[in-house]
């Protein structure tokens, strides 16, 4: 070999040396930098947790509530257009069947409340996390901030874990529960093929909220369980998801305006019907004799009666519900809505695009539905006089109001809501707040770390 290709051959020895030189520094740069935004990361989760509890002890000092929650009443729902022609209290005349938004909420419903959606987001829950059960034994615990999940063997992805102590809403458990969303959305019909329709069905509001309660219920019976209380064995799916949805969930099954048994809709689902009936005896309520603000608490989605589907429905013939009014409302109050719905509706389109009604039996021991703002609340004046006298607890359970000085009461009724706030207020303004006790422990820790590992300089 001439000395000349000995020497260019150095030359690229040299190179290369120096190349895998930079290489090493580089690697171990950007492993150490990796590092840092892990725990940075770490370190940002810690504080929105710290964050989130601060949040949750000023709500609760300040006395802060959702506004207008209400059992039975509004929920967020499209303003479905129309109404009966007779705005909803039926005359028995047909009309054509009832706006794709409705069909699609019922059919959403269905699909939510549905034994093909109940086992495969619980077959889904199991398969990320990793376990053969969700009973509260078998659930896995939220690993701490140094510990990282486990991984699943078969994809090298981390296994779902979720912090059973705290809310569905809280920052460790939200985006695991998307995951579970995300995950049903695009590989549930090939885990469970049979809920398919179900998939297609039903809409991301309904849905996660059916993956939200789910996780409440599996993390109520584990935090019994690690109290010592005894947990039935039973099986894993043997719970209220589908029938009995937990209190003030917005798919527990409820009525627009009283809280009875018998209709068999979920909230969401009766709320949707509702709505358009409302809206129609609105439209027709501009130029009646119930113009005045007296008779505004009528015109309230808590006032009106449950559609319910109509058992005598007959297949091929146009799609009806059946309307039943509770059997506490007054006389004066059914009379006006005699009135009203007599009246023909000024908006025709939208009265031709709504579900017929036909009148059905009353409900029986109905009750009124809770109502936190007084806005929403019945009054005592569409209430029946013997049946207020027998349940006199309506008036102090925010679920009727007194009807009024309009109405020859002495007072006015007052916002309890805002009578408490306003007392909250000045009992803060000579009461010092405790100091809220917080676990800044996993911040602490995060911090140290990242001290450490950069020296305390920036990166």
């Amino acid at each position: 070999m001439s000395n000349a290709n000995v020497t260019r051959l150095n030359a690229a020895i040299e190179k290369i040396d120096a190349l895998e030189r930079d290489l090493a520094t580089y690697r171990e740069k950007t492993h150490k930098r990796l590092q840092v935004l892990r725990i940075e990361n770490e370190l940002i989760t810690n504080k929105l947790a710290v964050a989130s509890e601060r949040i949750t002890f000023l709500e609760r000092y300040l006395e802060l509530e959702e506004d207008d929650e209400e059992q039975g009443g509004p929920a967020p729902a499209p303003a479905l257009a129309g109404g009966h022609a007779n705005g909803g209290e039926p005359t028995g005349e047909n009309a054509a069947p009832g706006t794709d938004v409705d069909r699609q909420l019922a059919l959403s419903a269905e699909a939510a409340k549905g034994k093909p959606m109940k086992d495969l987001i619980a077959k889904i829950f199991k398969h990320l996390m990793g376990v053969s059960k969700i009973t509260p034994k078998c659930l896995p615990a939220y690993p701490s901030a140094d510990t990282p999940p486990p991984q699943d063997p078969s994809t090298g992805q981390p296994l779902l874990r979720l912090n059973w102590n705290a809310g569905a809403s809280h920052v460790n458990n939200v985006q695991g529960l998307e995951r579970v969303l995300t995950f049903i959305r695009t590989h549930g019909a090939r885990h469970h093929p049979i809920a398919t329709q179900a998939l297609t069905d039903i809409n991301d509001d309904d849905l996660k909220e059916r993956i939200k309660s789910k996780y409440e219920y599996m993390a109520r019976q584990w935090r019994l369980l690690q109290k010592g209380v005894v947990v039935p064995a039973e099986d894993e799916e043997d719970d209220p998801f589908a029938e009995e949805a937990p209190a003030g969930s917005n798919d527990a099954p409820a009525t627009a305006g009283s809280s009875s048994k018998g209709i068999g809709l979920l909230r969401s689902q009766q709320n949707s019907r509702a709505i358009s009936k409302l809206e129609g005896r609105k439209r027709k309520r501009v130029g009646s004799d119930y113009v005045e603000p007296k008779f505004d608490a009528a015109f309230t989605l808590n006032a009106m009666s449950a559609d319910e589907d109509d058992p005598e429905q007959v297949s091929g013939e146009a799609r009806q519900w059946r309307s039943r009014a509770p059997d506490f409302r007054s006389d004066l109050a059914q009379e006006l809505y005699n009135t009203i719905d007599a009246i023909p509706d000024p908006d025709p389109d939208k009265s031709k695009a709504a579900t017929t009604r036909v009148r059905g039996p009353v409900q029986v021991s109905a009750v009124p539905a809770k109502a936190k703002s007084l806005k929403n609340r019945l009054r005592a004046w569409q209430i029946k006089p013997e049946v207020l006298a027998e349940n006199p607890h309506w008036l102090t359970s925010k679920r009727v109001a007194r009807s009024g000085k309009a109405w020859g009461d002495t007072e006015d009724p007052t916002d309890d809501e805002e009578t408490r706030r306003e007392a909250g207020k000045n009992k803060r303004a000579t009461k010092r707040p405790r100091r809220a006790t917080i676990d800044k422990a996993g911040v602490n820790q995060s911090e140290a770390r990242l001290k450490a590992l950069t020296g305390g300089r920036m990166w």
